[in-house]
């Protein structure tokens, strides 16, 4: 099994199962994925798997900068990686 961010690259071996979860992905990234069977005859390679982007991570913990008594200001960090967050929804309760 392979994965690609910036390119194609060995990532594990599998015996068994014709399944796999990958863990430790970058947030906000898109990745492609292809599988490689091997035997004694030689080795054969899927083709690519459609890219697909991985959530983006969470925005940092909101910081109060103002209060009066109808108001409430926030500010929270934005991700500016390689796919930025383009909206986000502010909730309060």
């Amino acid at each position: 099994m392979q994965r690609e961010a910036e390119g194609f690259g060995n990532f594990t071996d599998i015996t068994g199962p014709n399944s796999y979860t990958f863990y430790g992905l970058g947030p906000n990234l898109v990745y492609t994925f292809k599988v490689v069977a091997i035997n004694a005859a030689g080795y054969r390679e899927s083709n690519p798997s459609p890219g697909v982007l991985t959530r983006p991570a969470p925005p940092t913990t909101p910081e109060i900068i103002s209060v009066s008594s109808r108001t409430v200001g926030i500010r929270w960090e934005r991700w500016y990686g390689k796919n930025p967050v383009r909206d986000h929804v502010v909730q309060a309760r």
